[in-house]
């Protein structure tokens, strides 16, 4: 009888507590579900190539400023922190705070036009209320071409030379054309002497390889004027039999200069366009004393 009733007193717990159910997660969970809103800065790209520019160039890039979160998103600031005194700028559409709602996004347009040649770097910063990513940075990089006029005014300069700044790059010569009364040859005279093109007779568009020279040689250019065997030379006037100016030089842009001659006894009417050439490659603008 006592066997009997310790038995069937193993089904209780003898300590005398009663049993608790294990707590219900869903209720936590719901908790957690229900926490208050927040906004999610998105940039993009993060980072921009420019590649290589030229002095005379401009050139754009966007960067989207959005809101991926479920609250609205204000965007306080927006700042080149580095980069400014190199070339680059940005505007901005409308003006800041920018206030996001969910899926909305503003565009800064980020410029960059070089003032010197070289590998360039900066840096934009978006500052935003994100509680988990108020600053992103925004790295951007470029290359500002070694194809500079040292003047604002990219017109005619008379007694101007070129000088190479990159000694692995071809020099290439282009024969634009003539509307003179005299036919002329063109000749580069130094440090080498080739010819290149006759006005009248060779087609515009005829190309010449000049080769490669040292850093900092001047390219000496030349006509002669085939009707009476005179010769004039680019850079001062001195150069010349006459003692007058005879060629000039404009920066057309894109690594080009358009050298032009006057083939009149005398230096002409000044306007340089007898007889004209394109000539390309990594190359510098110098007044010749």
């Amino acid at each position: 009888m006592l066997y009997a009733l310790l038995f069937a007193c193993s089904d209780y717990d003898l300590s005398g507590k009663a049993e608790v159910e294990p707590p219900d997660r869903k209720d936590e969970d719901e908790e957690e579900e229900a926490d208050d809103p927040e906004p999610d800065v998105v940039v993009e790209p993060l980072s921009i190539s420019f590649g290589s520019v030229q002095q005379s160039e401009v050139r754009t890039e966007v960067v989207r400023v959005s809101n991926d979160g479920d609250a609205p998103l204000t965007v306080s600031d927006v700042a080149l922190i580095k980069g400014e005194e190199l070339g680059y700028t940005f505007t901005l559409a409308t003006a800041l705070p920018w206030v996001l709602e969910s899926g909305a996004g503003e565009d800064v347009v980020v410029s960059f036009s070089p003032y010197d040649e070289g590998q360039t770097e900066g840096r934009l910063r978006v500052t935003s209320d994100d509680p988990d990513e108020a600053e992103v940075p925004v790295t951007l990089d470029s290359e500002g071409d070694g194809c500079f006029d040292p003047s604002s005014a990219y017109d005619l300069h008379p007694a101007a030379g070129l000088v190479v700044t990159d000694d692995s790059v071809p020099i290439i010569a282009i024969y634009d054309g003539s509307d003179a009364g005299y036919t002329s040859e063109l000749w580069l005279t130094s440090p080498r002497t080739k010819y290149i093109a006759t006005g009248h007779e060779s087609s515009p568009g005829t190309s010449v390889d000049l080769g490669t020279y040292d850093v900092g040689t001047e390219l000496v250019f030349a006509i002669k004027v085939t009707d009476n065997g005179q010769w004039f030379y680019s850079g001062p006037g001195e150069r010349n039999s006459d003692g007058q100016l005879h060629g000039a030089v404009t920066y057309k842009g894109d690594c080009g200069w358009t050298v032009g001659f006057e083939d009149s006894w005398g230096g002409g009417d000044q306007d340089f366009n007898d007889i004209t050439m394109t000539i390309g490659g990594e190359l510098e603008m110098q007044i010749v004393i």
